[in-house]
């Protein structure tokens, strides 16, 4: 399990931090792809015959990501960070390889920086590391400085600094002391310059580590010390602060060596965690260093699920660990998980808290006396630029002598206390939370100058994450995720997974507060367009409101891509290798309505498919192809992209356009789009779907009351009734775009949204009027 430490001093030069979090500016980032609603689809690269697999397509930087990305551009095929003297980080500058984590493997790339050799030249690249609030990567490094006796070092950032320098190797044991002895170099292997580029060749087998340069070995480093090694972590490019510099990276090629699993759901989500401790171990390089004070004894076993039965835990009395003033949680999300068990049942004691006083509060998780009785509550609470905000549940709802894990979950909407994974109280919430200089502290709080309030008890586990977890990631941290029972879900957002034809795949659930287990419900799938997700997709057309006010579970299923957010689905059109490389998202779909059925209680008759731009075209596909289990479909801006369409029953169709679509044009394919990519014009789409349903050959006509000033007309036509009562409804915006109807543009440059109409209405009024027979 790796998790990820705080920040100590920089190496050769300490940087000021910067107020911004890798987090928030990450879903900055994500806000930022939302609005490239296109077509633009990412073809995956395939492996060479070596095992080397490109990670940088050399065009641009899609699959990275960094704290700033003005820093970070592509010239001339290589990934390039660029200091200037108008605009120069106040901190070093992390490019993040967002596809994967990295073990055992090897990595070749050419490098070359430009600069000054007077200066602090700096640039390399992290590998195995972690991601640190403040947006800095902390871990295993190749350095490059040109400003040093030494141009190129193993180095461990943030960590133990040198771990070889160019003509060394190195061993570091079991009980961390290093050893150094010199590294016979071939001729030449130290010729490498300012301004040139260099072939980088890194091998990280196990504890082995090993670098070449221009094909000669420079540094080699074997790491056996069981506290600092790192088995697995994220790929980042380096620009370090300093003069104006340039450090460039092409030809990017990995190839793994790992003959071990991948990390299972629980490690990865550990390894996410800001902050993060096993609290009855001794602190290692995978946690942030803790000062313990007061009576703190490690090593008892706990009485709690069998899960846990290996760890150990720490004995408060009276003592409490200091994680140092550093750290706050930035951003409009946070949750925080603490495992403890208080001593004969007393809860009123400080728990897991970085606060001052209710003035000077970033978080605080927290048991207290409850006014006018003899118990106490456990409670959550916050202060956010909109001010302060508490949950809390009395003890007496829980068995006060036993276990338990106590989580706080702030979502910017929201805050919530859950204890063994049940909400027990709520609270509306908004705004981003203060941040503040007071001591992060585990069993105790500060009040002023003074640390109070210490917790007798044992405490066991200790987590920070800087967004919201979702339920099913908390059940799998408590590690009570069980996938094969059939456990109900709960009104609320849910992340769930599962593999398909070898691929893991993902979708978001949002469950209705109405929800009722007993009662079967209908389903509406929500498609993403591509260059979107599922998230970003919630934000555009805001179907989880319907779905509350309807009763609905609606179902935001994720595309595939090469990274997390840039992510398509394979609705047809495609020609050539970009057809050969796409998924059976039509089977993924089958799959995630059986994952669904076993988590919720679905009503089989009325599962419905929406969708945006090329999730609109997905639900076409999935009415020819999946119609047995489809009753309905709506596309938004999305055409009909297949050429031979024979679905098993007639399936009804509503369609939403903008005649300006600039996008998916309303009469089809036009100069701007891609050769490889075809799709029928809308017309076309609703006339080969009323033949399919049986439907009269023209519809009736009528133009919709222009009810709001938005320079957009409305005009609807209507083919049917046809075979078994399906039909083909055509909603045309006339000097509408490529939006959502009733929703806001989320950018001009996607054309106008009408407010003349409700697409959220007029789907679900459309969905309720057909079931499968």
């Amino acid at each position: 399990m790796f998790t990820n430490t705080n920040a100590r001093r920089s190496k050769d030069n300490a940087t000021a931090k910067s107020p911004r979090s890798f987090l928030c500016v990450f879903a900055s980032l994500r806000l930022c792809v939302s609005l490239l609603v296109s077509i633009a689809l990412i073809p995956a690269s395939a492996s060479a015959a070596d095992g080397f697999v490109p990670i940088f397509d050399g065009k641009s930087l899609d699959g990275w990501v960094g704290q700033d990305m003005s820093f970070w551009s592509v010239e001339d095929g290589a990934i390039t960070g660029t200091i200037t003297a108008e605009h120069a980080p106040p901190m070093n500058q992390y490019l993040v390889y967002q596809n994967e984590l990295v073990d055992d493997f090897e990595l070749k790339l050419e490098f070359r920086l430009t600069g000054s050799t007077t200066g602090n030249t700096n640039g390399g690249f992290q590998f195995r590391s972690r991601l640190l609030p403040g947006g800095d990567v902390a871990g295993y490094q190749v350095d490059n400085n040109f400003g040093q006796p030494w141009k190129v070092r193993l180095y461990d950032e943030f960590g133990r600094h040198d771990l070889a320098l160019e003509g060394e190797r190195s061993r570091f044991d079991a009980e961390g002391a290093k050893h150094v002895v010199p590294l016979e170099l071939a001729p030449g292997a130290q010729d490498f310059q300012l301004d040139q580029w260099h072939e980088y060749h890194l091998v990280a087998d196990g504890p082995n580590l090993s670098l070449s340069i221009n094909g000669k070995l420079v540094a080699v480093c074997t790491d056996n010390d069981p506290q600092q090694f790192e088995a697995r972590g994220v790929l980042a490019m380096q620009l370090h602060t300093g003069p104006p510099m340039k450090a460039q990276f092409r030809n990017l090629r990995l190839k793994r060596l790992s003959r071990g699993q991948d990390p299972s759901p629980r490690e990865r989500l550990w390894a996410e965690a800001a902050l993060a401790w096993e609290l009855g171990e001794r602190p290692s390089a995978h946690q942030p260093p803790l000062a313990v004070h007061g009576q703190v004894v490690a090593g008892h076993s706990p009485d709690g699920p069998a899960a846990d039965a290996d760890a150990t835990v720490a004995q408060l009395e009276d003592g409490y660990f200091d994680a140092g003033k550093q750290w706050s949680v930035p951003g409009d999300a946070v949750t925080v998980y603490l495992r403890a068990r208080a001593a004969d049942g007393n809860w009123s004691q400080a728990l897991f808290a970085k606060r001052g006083g209710h003035d000077r509060l970033n978080f605080n998780l927290f048991g207290a006396d409850l006014p006018g009785t003899d118990s106490a509550d456990i409670g959550f609470e916050i202060r956010t630029d909109r001010g302060f905000c508490q949950a809390s549940f009395p003890v007496t709802e829980i068995d006060a002598d036993a276990w338990h894990d106590l989580v706080g979950r702030y979502d910017g909407r929201a805050l919530e206390i859950l204890c063994d994974g049940r909400v027990l109280a709520r609270t509306e919430a908004e705004g981003n939370l203060v941040l503040n200089d007071e001591p992060l502290l585990i069993g105790a709080e500060t009040d002023g100058d003074r640390v109070v309030r210490p917790f007798t008890g044992s405490m066991q586990h200790a987590a920070v994450w800087t967004r919201a977890l979702s339920d099913d990631e908390l059940r799998t941290v408590l590690g009570t995720d069980d996938r094969t029972a059939a456990q109900s879900l709960t009104p609320g957002d849910h992340d769930r997974r599962l593999t398909v034809d070898g691929r893991e795949r993902s979708y978001l659930v949002h469950v209705p507060p109405g929800y009722d287990a007993g009662t079967p419900t209908p389903v509406v799938l929500i498609y993403h367009g591509a260059g979107m997700n599922a998230r970003l997709m919630t934000l555009f057309c805001q179907m989880h409101k319907k779905s509350d006010e309807a009763g609905f579970i609606a179902v935001y299923p994720n595309g595939t891509g090469r990274t997390g957010l840039m992510l398509t689905f394979n609705a047809g059109g495609l020609s050539g290798p970009y057809a050969e490389r796409q998924a059976d998202d039509v089977r993924f779909t089958a799959a995630l309505l059986d994952d669904l059925a076993r988590a919720a209680n679905v009503d089989a008759r009325r599962v419905y498919a929406t969708g945006m731009s090329n999730g609109g075209m997905m639900c076409y596909r999935l009415a020819a192809e999946l119609s047995d289990r489809i009753a309905a479909v709506a596309p938004v801006a999305g055409t009909l992209a297949l050429e031979d369409c024979q679905p098993k029953r007639p399936v009804p169709v509503l369609h939403f356009h903008g005649a300006d679509d600039g996008i998916v044009p309303f009469d089809g394919p036009g100069d701007k789009t891609p050769a490889f990519l075809s799709f029928k014009s809308v017309d076309d789409s609703v006339r080969t779907w009323a033949r399919l349903n049986g439907c009269p050959e023209e519809p009736d006509t009528r133009e919709l009351p222009d009810v709001e000033d938005d320079q957009t007309r409305v005009t609807c036509q209507v083919f049917g009734p046809g075979t078994d009562g399906a039909e083909v409804v055509l909603y045309t915006i006339h000097g509408g775009g490529h939006t959502w109807p009733g929703v806001k543009s989320p950018l001009a440059l996607i054309g106008k949204s009408t407010r003349d109409i409700s697409a959220n209405d007029l789907i679900w009024e459309f969905f309720q009027k057909h079931v499968l027979k």
